[in-house]
């Protein structure tokens, strides 16, 4: 595409800026953080890269990218973290200093249903993406993991230093891996490097296969939704906007910790029933839902709640957003965007 030479050209001439890499820049939490780089840090250029897969969802990826695209700090390539020799081109052409790994399937029920997949993209794309950083000298290297890799832990609130051997999906397992890849190339390389186990992110531009989206839409559109484990899930759901503040300490503040390879849980340390959860979304949109009462479903956690003290101990204490302003943000945008 034409806009993508012109921004290309752009960027290469601004030689003076150092230079962040976010894969995964068109998916749920990669653009959000790449929006608000680009926003409110004008001292760094961002490369962008994106498979635009549609597993979850084509549209609402290329709309993210219509907002980054805006930026002049900002190039975009169209290129999958597995194909290995047109990803080493990023690193050849540009002195980058700090990589965020999103790039990834995401999502439990369809890890179980397409495995190949998931462990090409999320198993040997993640491989690519750490080889490369040591290999060209990264300084900061920063990767998704997920709250699935404790599986059904029976200690609440769940910190980092329990042991993760009982994963429940496919997705989980293949994050599981990421991590035990992560400890051994620390061991080999001055780079930091930093996993981040998200715990039910939701929120503006979500993605549209989340549980959020699809229930908002449900009660709207007046349709039966179906619920899961006859609603006694429980969850740490965390906002996107914190999320974002987190990763903006992360990537421009130094630790107090002096490791090199850190995990860290990135959660609101509350949880919330799933039941309430609803009650509040109707509220917010003064409607009351249809819903189907049926068992649990392979793969899923019964419930998740976080330990945040050691994010905030090694960065800055911070004041998680309330679920019920969160949910009011969220109803706010996806009647604006979907209808």
């Amino acid at each position: 595409m034409a806009w993508q030479y012109q921004i290309r050209t752009r960027i290469c001439n601004t030689n003076k800026l150092r230079t962040i890499l976010i894969t995964g820049c068109a998916g749920f939490i990669g653009y959000n953080l790449a929006l608000s780089i680009l926003s409110g840090n004008s001292k760094y250029k961002l490369i962008g890269i994106d498979n635009l897969n549609n597993l979850t969802g084509l549209k609402i990826k290329r709309d993210r990218l219509k907002n980054l695209i805006k930026f002049k700090n900002f190039s975009y390539y169209k290129i999958s973290i597995t194909d290995f020799k047109k990803f080493e081109e990023i690193f050849k052409n540009f002195n980058i200093s700090i990589v965020i790994n999103f790039a990834a399937l995401a999502g439990v029920r369809n890890s179980n249903i397409f495995p190949k997949k998931y462990f090409d993209s999320n198993v040997n794309g993640f491989y690519n993406a750490i080889f490369l950083a040591k290999k060209y000298k990264v300084k900061k290297f920063i990767y998704a993991s997920s709250s699935s890799v404790y599986g059904d832990v029976a200690v609440f609130p769940t910190h980092e230093k329990i042991s993760i051997t009982t994963q429940k999906s496919f997705y989980a397992m293949t994050k599981n891996i990421n991590e035990i890849l992560s400890t051994y190339i620390s061991s080999e390389t001055k780079m930091k490097i930093i996993g981040l186990r998200f715990f039910t992110v939701y929120g503006e531009y979500g993605r549209p296969d989340m549980f959020l989206k699809n229930i908002v839409s449900a009660i709207i559109e007046k349709k039966t939704f179906n619920i899961y484990a006859f609603g006694k899930h429980e969850r740490d759901f965390t906002y996107i906007g914190d999320v974002v503040k987190i990763l903006n300490y992360i990537l421009f503040k130094k630790s107090k910790s002096l490791k090199n390879s850190l995990i860290y849980n990135i959660g609101s340390g509350r949880k919330i029933q799933l039941m309430d959860l609803i009650n509040i979304i109707e509220d917010n949109l003064s409607m009351k839902g249809k819903f189907k009462f049926i068992k649990r479903q392979k793969g899923d956690v019964l419930k998740t709640h976080s330990n945040n003290n050691l994010i905030q101990k090694d960065y800055k204490k911070i004041n998680f957003t309330d679920i019920k302003k969160g949910i009011k943000n969220y109803v706010k945008w996806h009647k604006n965007y979907y209808y």
